[in-house]
């Protein structure tokens, strides 16, 4: 005997129908998936732009900040290179250095400028060039600044001659520029070999004349 053949299962219309509304349905839960997506996306990407302009001007302010923090610093920088310069006097004022007539038993170095005016590289009054080939002041007076920790006026008066620099002999094994002692330095600028930067360029300073004397022992008080 043969087996029996199996029939195909009946569906009413009523049954196909509910299965069409069904795929319907889920089809529109489909779409509404699809735009809830769309939707997260577009305001993802809103905040994101959001986030990222916010970013951009607290970039921006913190950049301000930061541009006040370091001349503050600078500010800082500079006043306590002022107090530091301003210590260092005192402190040979009360070694008795700076001041001509006072015991002491350091030996001290005496440097004085000897250039006249017109040795100086400059202008006449007439506008014609003054020596043109002699060493220029203001290199000289940056170059005396870092070696002496002097302030500009006083740096200038000790270029200039009117004012000299008496202070303890160690003073010229001290480390200056560039690793170099000061006492290098001052053999290069008798010399006129010593290099200098002058603005953005760096400049040669022919011979500048100057005298310095080491004082052994104690120096007695004069009248």
């Amino acid at each position: 005997m043969s087996a029996p053949t199996p029939s195909a299962p009946a569906f009413s219309l009523d049954d196909l129908l509910a299965a069409h509304t069904r795929a319907i349905a889920a089809k529109d839960a489909e779409i509404a998936a699809w735009k809830l997506e769309v939707a997260a996306q577009t305001q993802f990407s809103a905040e994101m732009q959001r986030l990222m302009g916010k970013a951009v001007t607290r970039s921006s302010e913190r950049a301000a900040q930061d541009r006040t923090t370091i001349e503050n610093l600078e500010y800082a920088l500079s006043q306590a290179q002022h107090k530091v310069a301003d210590v260092r006097r005192q402190l040979q004022d009360a070694q008795g250095f700076g001041r001509p007539y006072v015991l002491h038993d350091s030996p001290t170095v005496v440097l004085k400028f000897t250039m006249a005016q017109e040795d100086w590289r400059g202008v006449n009054p007439d506008g014609s060039p003054r020596n043109p080939d002699g060493p220029q002041k203001i290199p000289t007076v940056k170059l005396m600044r870092k070696l002496t920790g002097y302030g500009l006026k006083e740096a200038k008066d000790l270029v200039e001659g009117t004012t000299e620099l008496r202070t303890h002999a160690g003073w010229l094994n001290e480390a200056a520029i560039g690793g170099f002692t000061v006492q290098w330095w001052l053999n290069q600028l008798a010399e006129g070999k010593a290099k200098v930067f002058h603005g953005v360029s760096q400049v040669t300073l022919p011979a500048v004349q100057f005298t310095l004397t080491v004082t052994e022992g104690k120096r007695d008080a004069q009248a």
